[in-house]
């Protein structure tokens, strides 16, 4: 059965036209696989490619705390720590709510470069308003030990440090937990994932 021309405008003007939400729905989806794209790029060591594609996820999805952060670890790999910061302080700007965002912005202050200079104070701010967004994540408390040893408060961090690997690594060693310890040690992202209680 052939159409002709008329029905087939018909049959389009007749098609309902994308909703806002939709068209912002298909943006995120866009700009999360350019993101997504772009840490491939990075792993397989091609940043300049990685970061026309961070680019282009910013460009999709400008309000999307997420494309910050990564494109922030591209420029931190890059060397780029002044990059890096105001892609980790736009993410803020963007979702005050991200705890991530804020450790990553502290550790970018406690680590000194030719541009950046050490800041202990904003750093321990940034650790703050993480901490207050998720105590119990691992990459908190991690940092709460280090800005620890930082302000010489070696003892207090030795004994946060050994609750923390009590409560990841259990006492009984049975033959599943020396298993368990040895994928621990190859998936370091678990540890990421870990919540204490």
């Amino acid at each position: 059965m052939r159409q002709t021309l008329e029905e087939a405008e018909a049959i389009h003007v007749a098609a309902e036209e994308p909703s806002e939400e939709t068209w912002q729905r298909i943006k995120y989806l866009q700009s999360f696989v350019n993101v997504k794209y772009g840490a491939l790029l990075v792993d397989a060591d091609q940043p300049e490619e990685a970061r026309q594609y961070y680019d282009r996820a910013v460009e999709l999805d400008s309000e999307n705390a997420d494309v910050y952060v990564h494109r922030s670890q591209l420029w931190h790999s890059l060397k780029e720590p002044e990059k890096s910061q105001a892609d980790l302080e736009m993410a803020v700007a963007k979702d005050p709510t991200v705890a991530s965002s804020y450790v990553r912005l502290a550790a970018s202050c406690m680590q000194a470069s030719d541009s950046l200079q050490l800041n202990i104070e904003q750093a321990v701010n940034y650790f703050q308003r993480a901490k207050a967004l998720a105590p119990n994540d691992v990459n908190v408390v991690c940092l709460e030990i280090e800005i620890l040893f930082v302000q010489g408060e070696v003892e207090e961090a030795l004994e946060l440090a050994e609750r923390v690997i009590a409560a990841v690594h259990p006492p009984v060693q049975t033959a599943f937990s020396l298993c368990f310890d040895f994928d621990v040690l190859r998936l370091p992202a678990w540890i990421s994932r870990t919540r204490f209680r």
